[in-house]
């Protein structure tokens, strides 16, 4: 059995979905952001939608980078597929949906607008996902600036000047924290994603060898740091994969990032190459571990800012003994935990989860 959490915002179930450049993630699930759309039904991949009269083959790789995510149709079935996978695993196929998704942190205040109603384009969606036939109506869409839910929750714990590194596949953002509170005017977003680093690496192979390294190698490579090739290829896919870190260090020292500054501990930190990459290694896994588990609950956070008077605590209606509710005048925001689960429910875990982690209002 899968113990699912669960937030809504009145009758509508709060659904985060993170439309990386690289994938797409939502609290459970992560899937590659490639979109394929063609006029006939696959004939070897499950993973499509039909949808418009076309069918569209999702995850087999990683959507070229494109500043405006409204672009193209590819980020709205990628919404209907994540939010499928969600209602699955609540054994749903049909709910009312309230979207929380994000922007780059320097780019939502120019792209909010468009980007919610491009992903609002239709109040109801009835689609098809691996078998399923889906009924969703999106009652509400929360478009928030990325790279601040890893600390949101822990704000009071950072005292005096802070620095938020978020490395996604497109793009890294840095954010300055001033005692907990984050700093608009030292805030930037560069297209320097892990994208970047695959690039470097191709390019390193391509020079020196004169041959094309697959994707995928350079993906596992990325995933796991090792590779299953020749030595000569291991070897300059290292050296791209280090300069390419190198580089990171060199553009957060251009945003004022000084090693030297740190306070010193028993062992002193980032005195050498390698505690550099020990550092950039920890702050990844850390970030992956918190990114989605706080979504939710800060679009709820962020809902309830807006006018929440009540706070009640007790059972649910089901009986759940872990319930929290949260009421104003107009709507309740509501968390609880649910047991759903049969075998064929686990996630899907196809990618390394990215770090685009998301805000809720910060800069309004």
């Amino acid at each position: 059995m899968k113990k699912i959490t669960e937030y809504r915002f009145g009758d509508s179930l709060i659904i985060g979905v993170d439309h990386g450049y690289g994938n797409v993630k939502t609290r459970h699930t992560v899937t590659r952001t490639d979109v394929i759309k063609q006029d006939k039904k696959p004939a070897f991949s499950s993973n499509y939608t039909p949808y418009d009269g076309s069918y569209f083959i999702i995850g087999e790789g990683h959507k070229g980078f494109i500043s405006d995510k409204q672009e193209d149709m590819d980020n709205y079935v990628l919404t209907l597929m994540a939010i499928a996978k969600e209602l699955k695993l609540r054994n749903l196929a049909s709910a009312k949906v309230h979207l929380a998704v994000g922007l780059p942190l320097k780019w939502v205040q120019a792209q909010r607008e468009d980007f919610k109603r491009y992903l609002m384009q239709n109040r109801t969606a009835g689609f098809r996902y691996k078998g399923i036939d889906y009924s969703v109506e999106f009652t509400g869409c929360t478009v928030m600036p990325q790279c601040y839910s890893a600390v949101a929750e822990n704000l009071r714990n950072y005292n005096g000047m802070n620095l938020l590194v978020d490395i996604g596949n497109g793009t890294m953002s840095v954010m300055y924290l001033n005692n907990g509170r984050a700093m608009e005017s030292r805030a930037w977003t560069e297209k320097f994603g892990v994208s970047q680093c695959a690039l470097k690496i191709r390019n390193r192979v391509l020079d020196e060898t004169g041959t094309k390294m697959p994707d995928e190698v350079v993906e596992n490579f990325l995933k796991t740091g090792a590779a299953d090739v020749a030595e000569l290829y291991a070897g300059l896919m290292k050296e791209a994969a280090a300069e390419y870190v190198a580089e990171i260090f060199q553009k957060l020292r251009d945003y004022d990032y000084n090693e030297k500054h740190l306070k010193e501990c028993d062992d002193p930190f980032l005195s050498t190459r390698e505690k550099e990459d020990s550092f950039v290694e920890g702050i990844i896994s850390a970030v992956y571990e918190r990114l989605f588990e706080n979504l939710p609950e800060l679009i709820g956070r962020y809902l309830l800012a807006q006018g929440g008077t009540a706070v009640r605590y007790g059972e649910s209606q089901a009986g759940n003994k872990n319930h929290i509710s949260v009421s104003d005048s107009r709507s309740d925001i509501s968390e609880s935990r649910s047991d759903y689960g049969s075998e064929d429910h686990g996630f899907e875990n196809n990618e390394p989860e990215e770090n685009e982690l998301l805000d809720f209002g910060l800069f309004d």
